[in-house]
């Protein structure tokens, strides 16, 4: 028989596929760009990953890999930003929307590490690691060379594609201010 803990993370796997399928088929065709969601979308990455980072501090990474991270996350959406000029492309519909498609390829990264990092938490630690039982996995990284080194190094990957994600959805907003300001022409499609 399942625990609910078994049950809720089998709910979120769902939940977040659904999610992820739903953004690369966007990526892939294309969406109506807004302000708020692409915040919001960006907040939605940020807590995830920040869930990652903080539950790997929490078993006993050293607090020295922070900077790491940081430097991953600097580095990535340095990149990005550049690089998204390159693969987002915009047009305007009569009603004067602006619609955007790109990226396909910095969105597989940020859902391929978040898919590592929930395995690498799902095979070392088991299911108690999505419930912040500190007691119980204090330490465990330090304890463990294997599960320390995996969870570095798959820690580094997410946050190298959630600064990746943060340098698009960067390049996607100012892209959309320069259109709606006009300094910027798009073509017009139906």
């Amino acid at each position: 028989m399942s625990s609910p803990t078994n049950l809720s993370i089998l709910v979120v796997i769902i939940i977040a596929a659904i999610i992820a399928l739903s953004k690369l088929r966007k990526t892939f065709r294309g969406w109506k760009v807004k302000r708020t969601p692409i915040f919001g979308i960006t907040l939605v990455y940020l807590g995830l990953a920040a869930y990652f980072a903080i539950s790997s501090f929490i078993i006993g990474t050293p607090i020295l890999y922070l900077l790491v991270y940081i430097a991953a996350f600097i580095i990535s959406q340095f990149v990005s930003y550049h690089y998204a000029d390159r693969s987002l492309s915009f047009w305007k519909t009569p009603d004067g929307s602006i619609y955007s498609k790109g990226g396909l390829l910095i969105h597989v990264v940020y859902i391929v590490s978040v898919v590592l990092r929930f395995t690498v938490s799902l095979v070392f630690i088991g299911s108690k690691s999505f419930q912040f039982h500190i007691e119980e996995t204090t330490q465990l990284a330090s304890q463990s060379d294997i599960v320390g080194v995996a969870i570095i190094v798959v820690d580094t990957f997410m946050i190298f594609g959630l600064g990746l994600l943060v340098g698009l959805n960067r390049r996607l907003l100012k892209r959309y201010r320069l259109i709606t300001q006009g300094k910027e022409s798009v073509e017009e499609k139906k």
